[in-house]
């Protein structure tokens, strides 16, 4: 566990509860379900997974959540339902952190909502199917948009992106930032000494950390995220070329 902690200490908390719930479990051989875990949650949920062989799991397919998924121990079935919510889009435009802002606004833990996708005519997301009733109570308007809901079986849209090809002269974290969200070095800085940015979901606050294992996800407080998938070569003054999925 220690070892667990030092590699992910913002994650300390969520480590012990996952040592003691397994603990529990492989001694009353008893099942649990829990809510939606974030990326880092999941790879450090296999880790600890590892060390308790007797315990069968699975995460939830991609129809369900893409992204952040409920882990199920012991179990072979999922609590999670999924929304459509169909609003006037011909005079509202709305966005992921509009959605999400109003989901959280009703009282709810981040941890009880999957993913949320959304196209120019209607919104998806999914939820823990025991909450669903405070979701149907509260959840009727976005920024003031009204909105209906329909449960549905699976999301029918999944994560958009925009792919694009980046120069920058070095793989340092600063550097990365700078060229990948038009932002000054200096400004980067500021921002990984801040704790504003994740890679594959971990804070990392050191800037000329390398990102030498690609593929990996890079996230900015208030500005997006990225994922560099590949590296494709390089330009005549020998700078790098990347290739870069924008999440939209």
């Amino acid at each position: 566990m220690k070892y667990l902690i030092d590699k992910y200490k913002e994650k300390e908390e969520f480590i012990r509860k996952m040592y003691d719930i397994l603990s529990n479990l492989e001694r009353y051989h008893n099942f649990y379900h829990f809510n939606f875990l974030d990326p880092l949650e999941q790879a450090i949920a296999k880790e600890i997974l590892n060390s308790f062989p007797n315990l069968n799991y699975q995460f939830n397919p991609d129809c369900l959540s893409y992204e952040r998924k409920q882990l199920v121990i012991n179990d072979d079935k999922f609590d999670i339902e999924v929304y459509r919510i169909s609003y006037n889009s011909k005079f509202n435009k709305l966005d992921h952190k509009d959605v999400l802002g109003s989901l959280m606004s009703i009282g709810l833990d981040r941890s009880f909502f999957g993913d949320i996708f959304l196209n120019e005519k209607f919104i998806e997301f999914s939820v823990i199917s025991k909450r669903n009733d405070v979701i149907f109570s509260n959840f009727t308007s976005i920024k003031k948009t009204k909105v209906k809901m329909a449960k549905i079986e699976s999301f029918s849209l999944g994560p958009k992106f925009i792919e694009k090809e980046i120069i920058t002269s070095s793989k340092r974290l600063d550097c990365l930032l700078s060229n990948i969200f038009d932002i000054s070095r200096f400004k980067a800085t500021e921002f990984i000494e801040n704790g504003f940015v994740h890679l594959d979901y971990k804070i990392v606050e050191e800037k000329d950390y390398l990102c030498n294992n690609i593929p990996i996800v890079i996230s900015l407080k208030k500005f997006g995220k990225v994922k560099i998938i590949e590296e494709l070569g390089v330009t005549k003054n020998k700078k790098l070329i990347l290739k870069v999925l924008y999440y939209q």
